[in-house]
């Protein structure tokens, strides 16, 4: 079996795709050799996307794995959660108010009720040691998303009190193992997640994928969830998940997943093939920049956006764009073309532009391109795109 352990950590600057994955998370940084980080020639997970990307006591999340699919292949991921049965019961024993209490205020109550219980106080603590659950789903061969239905991750006050007796102030870990061409063996992989203490161990995990043409990909996202007074919900201040609204292939609307035809195809003219570039947009709408506390406590800040670009085939001017990176990360659409963009978009103006220079194989073919977008909170977006370049001369 091949291992390949795959932190959906985006960027070298920060791992809140951890924190996620854009799932990040959220884009794969895989520890081998590749063509170029961009290139996808076998399978890979790119992010993982929470929604909601933060979430309060009442709030059920549901997850979804993004990943390249490769042709012919079958792949199955397993997502391990803390066990929401487990949960359920410890509810029924703890009051309704627990997620209120301060860490030592948990663990007054917990020592009290290991008393009444007859356990040591020692460990009492021991009461909120999670259980864990893995849920397996497919990886739909064209879409290569892998979903966990939101039931399966449930904000109760019984979790938000594990999470503060555990030091969890700063999200839920959830773990997930892909499986290509292999089955995953689900008492061995919780029995390996009950053991895991950080995320460097998490390659343990793949183990679980067995056969002899097995390939595992182990990866986790860390939910964030408001756990303490402080911060409280205001209205609609929690963050949301940033949205791809269009995408523009040669300056052409082309839709996701679309069969190229009239759109999302190029006819390279040349007598040597493809070889000049063509402009790729995606636009995000405004709305999705999100102005949050910032991390030092002082103020508020607008969030950031980096939007990754990932294709099987040609040759990407970048690989990722970051929303404020002076020049050429953002269009301000004042080149001239306005009222062609505007025949094209239903409101250019509430629209937030990356654009990247894509050259296709010099032979042409058909090609699928993957767009993930995250705001370095937790919150991803992505969108899959099928192109095509003919090359008749080459």
């Amino acid at each position: 079996m091949k291992h390949r352990l795959c932190i959906p950590c985006p960027f070298a600057v920060s791992c809140m795709l951890l924190a996620v994955c854009v799932f990040s998370a959220c884009f794969s940084a895989c520890n081998e050799e590749m063509e170029s980080r961009s290139f996808i020639s076998k399978f890979r997970i790119l992010g993982v996307q929470a929604s909601p990307p933060e979430a309060v006591v009442g709030d059920r999340i549901e997850l979804r794995g993004v990943f390249a699919p490769v042709a012919g292949e079958t792949a199955n991921v397993a997502f391990v959660t803390v066990d929401t049965q487990w949960i359920a019961g410890l509810s029924s024993i703890l009051p309704d108010n627990v997620d209120q209490l301060s860490q030592a205020e948990l663990q007054t109550l917990l020592t009290s009720m290991a008393a009444q219980a007859g356990i040591d106080s020692a460990d009492a603590a021991g009461m909120l040691v999670p259980q864990f659950a893995v849920t397996v789903s497919p990886v739909d061969a064209v879409t290569g998303v892998a979903v966990l239905p939101a039931d399966n991750v449930v904000v109760s006050p019984a979790l938000v009190a594990m999470m503060k007796l555990l030091g969890q102030t700063d999200g839920l870990p959830v773990y997930l193992l892909a499986c290509s061409n292999g089955v995953i063996d689900e008492a061995a992989l919780r029995q390996s997640a009950g053991a895991l203490s950080n995320a460097q161990q998490i390659g343990d995990l793949e183990a679980a994928c067995q056969g002899p043409n097995a390939s595992a990909l182990a990866s986790y996202k860390t939910l964030n969830i408001r756990i303490n007074d402080e911060n409280a919900v205001n209205g609609d201040d929690l963050n949301t998940n940033p949205q791809i609204t269009v995408f523009l292939f040669n300056d052409t609307v082309h839709p996701p997943n679309a069969t190229p035809g009239e759109t999302g195809k190029v006819v390279c003219e040349g007598a040597d093939g493809c070889r000049d570039p063509i402009t790729l947009r995606v636009a995000v709408s405004k709305d999705d920049f999100q102005y949050y506390e910032g991390f030092e406590r002082r103020e508020n800040e607008m969030e950031k956006m980096f939007v990754s670009w990932f294709a099987n085939g040609g040759e990407f001017s970048t690989d990722r764009i970051r929303s404020d990176d002076a020049g050429a990360a953002v269009e301000a659409m004042t080149n001239g073309n306005e009222a062609s963009l505007d025949a094209l978009l239903a409101n250019p103006a509430r629209k937030h532009w990356f654009t990247v220079d894509w050259r296709p194989p010099v032979e042409g073919g058909l090609i699928d391109l993957w767009v993930v977008v995250n705001d370095l909170r937790g919150g991803v977006g992505y969108a899959q795109y099928r192109v095509s370049a003919e090359a008749p001369n080459y």
